[in-house]
């Protein structure tokens, strides 16, 4: 007859259930760690890999000095490069250019006639022949603050190389030249009893650039050796059909200026 108590019975558990609930047990642990845990082979460095990296950066570097390594040995080309035209000494047929700083009148691109002068504005012939680029220099410099201009700033440089044949220096055959906007600026022969007009000498020197500017044309002549600049306008030449000429003498610098826009 039972007492009014309830009897707790405790399950039974044979070895052999434990054994199967404790493989079941480590199977879902297995499983939810594989599927949780990356595979080696998915994220893993190869050999392979590494090398060719490895070698990469090595070609990289290799370039990168050869490049440091160009620059280096370019800079003292370039600055010898530089210097050449310092060195350099002027001849017959060298084209220069004469800037005077706030002296616009006075800049002008001259020509190293046959007898080795350049004619400038006020100062008139000049010997350069033989000279350097910084002789020029010191030489125009000065002679301007002699006689014309307060501490002037004048810079002297090559334009064109451009020398004559060597006959027209022994046998001193006439010249005249052609600079400013003309396709083809230099030095051109004036046969003994060859008479040479200004237009004809412009389109033997090819003719006006499209800078050119055929109303702003000098001409600087020497008249008891001393340089005088002629103003001429070729368009009003050829609009006035009566008008004569102008005819080019040996030595004459001719010098084409440019359009204002």
């Amino acid at each position: 007859m039972s007492d009014g108590r309830v009897s707790r019975t405790t399950p039974q558990v044979t070895p052999s259930a434990t054994i199967g609930l404790d493989s079941t047990f480590r199977g879902d642990t297995e499983m939810a760690g594989n599927m949780t845990k990356p595979k080696a082979r998915c994220h893993g460095w190869r050999p392979q890999v590494v090398v060719g990296m490895f070698f990469c950066l090595l070609a990289a570097v290799w370039v990168f000095g050869q490049s440091a390594t160009g620059v280096r040995t370019n800079a003292p080309a370039a600055a010898a490069e530089r210097g050449t035209n310092e060195l350099y000494k002027l001849g017959i047929g060298d084209i220069l250019s004469v800037k005077v700083y706030r002296e616009e009148d006075l800049s002008a691109q001259v020509m190293v006639n046959p007898d080795g002068m350049i004619n400038l504005q006020l100062i008139g012939p000049v010997k350069v022949a033989g000279m350097t680029l910084l002789d020029v220099n010191k030489v125009v410099r000065d002679l301007y603050a002699k006689d014309f201009l307060v501490n002037p700033h004048v810079v002297v440089d090559i334009v064109e190389t451009n020398r004559l044949p060597e006959s027209a220096i022994t046998n001193q055959l006439n010249h005249y030249i052609v600079l400013g906007q003309v396709n083809r600026p230099g030095t051109y022969e004036l046969r003994e009893g060859e008479t040479v007009n200004l237009l004809q000498a412009i389109a033997i020197a090819g003719g006006y650039t499209r800078l050119g500017n055929p109303s702003k044309i000098t001409v600087t002549r020497l008249e008891d050796g001393k340089p005088n600049v002629i103003k001429l306008d070729a368009d009003k030449m050829l609009r006035d059909r009566s008008s004569k000429p102008f005819e080019i003498k040996p030595d004459d610098i001719i010098t084409v200026g440019e359009k204002i826009f």
